[in-house]
């Protein structure tokens, strides 16, 4: 009925995600860090995803700097599909990306936006109360007295 809170917080490495395919629900926030590999500022994304091939556990506040996968995101959007990935750079290093997901990949990442929403609690559905005429008690009085039949 519960689930235990996500990790919060957490670097994403995508080495852990090689070839999975992944779900960037929200893209919350970025900022510019400094990054003491690379001696420059990078984009740093904050974001909620989750690994669709892995443990399909939505993590909150996951912070991504990986320029392959942060040029694929901007804050406000969600709903990003794709598979991580590496590409060659020709400096030695491959860089790890994010790449597009394939038609095969749609109902997976379906069943799992289904699955969520229907596991959050729906709020009721409160009817709406109609209005009520504060003056509709005396009106019906004075009509009855009057010998008029009511309208209502």
């Amino acid at each position: 009925m519960f689930n235990q809170p996500a990790s919060m917080g957490s670097y994403f490495k995508p080495a852990d995600h090689n070839g999975h395919l992944v779900l960037i629900t929200k893209v919350k926030g970025s900022q510019k860090r400094f990054d003491e590999m690379r001696k420059a500022e990078i984009d740093e994304y904050v974001v909620d995803i989750v690994d669709l091939d892995g443990d399909a556990i939505l993590h909150e506040d996951v912070k991504i700097s990986h320029i392959g996968i942060t040029n694929r995101l901007r804050v406000g959007s969600g709903n990003i599909l794709g598979r991580i990935g590496q590409i060659n750079t020709g400096k030695g290093h491959p860089a790890w990306v994010l790449n597009s997901y394939n038609d095969g990949d749609v109902p997976k990442a379906q069943a799992w936006v289904a699955q969520k929403q229907f596991a959050q609690p729906q709020q009721p559905v409160v009817p709406p109360v109609a209005a009520v005429d504060p003056n509709a008690a005396a009106i019906a009085l004075l009509q009855q007295q009057l010998g008029a039949k009511p309208a209502f």
